[in-house]
């Protein structure tokens, strides 16, 4: 373990180098110090109690530290995120149907299956997300009942029993989003088969791509962005995937500052998701006190 008792002052400062401090985390959340604690003006993880408290910790008990974790307060050891958009599964306020059909389709193509079953899994993952963006939710389920389905009836042969579970959580994963309506439906580029690279999110407008600065933030946190063409809606989710605050935006305003002053922004982990018309891209917000 790390060091658990000093007897005079712990200072730490002034150092834009320092990024780990959790050597010392035991000390802070139950050794002794006998003088004052003073950390400030380091490199991200390092530069208050609270971050050294954050990034150290396992607050869910999950066996991952906050800083690795994908859903820091709401246990989930597998760190499962159909979506690959970073927001663990059991925290996603917004699952985006597009992203995790390419990614499931390139689960499939790795699999040791003929061709004829790859491709017939992976066409009804696609119909799937096709009715969804139509706004059909009944028949995008359907399709995925069919694919489910296929699974269980290759169940053995030549799907192995753990990689048909798998492959059925992660469709029953899309199911319940749907019927939940927590799912964005547009659509990716077109999964090419044998390549299997993930496509862009994006529609028309090109690239969409949102970054946060600083994050961890403290009182406010500076939101940019960039591919955007025409209005979007930035909205923030809080961890039970409430929608908390929401300000309409467009390209010619490629930046904004939230306050995270405001009672509803407690310490804790947020989704910010930047939606337009053709496409949409979260990030994950640390609030630290």
């Amino acid at each position: 373990g790390g060091i658990t008792s000093i007897e005079g002052d712990l200072l730490i400062y002034n150092n834009a180098s320092l990024s780990d401090c959790c050597g010392i985390f035991d000390l802070l959340n139950s050794g002794y110090i006998g003088g004052v604690v003073d950390i400030y003006n380091n490199k991200t993880g390092c530069d208050s109690e609270s971050e050294i408290y954050y990034y150290c910790s396992d607050t869910d008990q999950d066996g991952i530290s906050n800083e690795e974790d994908n859903c820091p307060y709401i246990a989930n050891p597998g760190q499962e995120d159909l979506d690959t958009d970073g927001i663990g599964d059991v925290c996603d306020p917004v699952t985006e149907v597009g992203a995790a059909v390419t990614a499931l389709s390139t689960d499939i193509l790795a699999l040791n299956l003929t061709e004829g079953v790859k491709t017939s899994l992976i066409a009804k993952l696609e119909a799937a997300l096709a009715r969804c963006a139509e706004g059909n939710t009944v028949a995008a389920v359907n399709q995925l009942g069919a694919f489910i389905n296929e699974v269980e009836a290759r169940r053995g042969n030549p799907l192995t029993n753990e990689e048909a579970d798998e492959l059925i959580a992660h469709a029953n994963v899309l199911i319940e989003a749907l019927q939940a309506g927590t799912v964005d439906c547009s659509e990716e580029e077109s999964f090419q088969a044998p390549v299997g690279q993930f496509s862009v999110r994006a529609g028309l407008d090109g690239t969409l791509e949102m970054e946060l600065f600083p994050n961890p933030a403290y009182h406010e946190v500076s939101v940019t962005w960039s591919g955007l063409d025409g209005d979007a809606i930035l909205t923030i989710f809080n961890q039970t995937g409430c929608s908390i605050w929401q300000q309409p935006v467009n390209r010619d305003m490629p930046a904004i500052m939230v306050d995270l002053s405001a009672g509803v922004f407690t310490p804790g982990v947020y989704t910010l998701s930047l939606r337009s018309a053709k496409a949409v891209v979260s990030r994950r917000l640390v609030v630290v006190p």
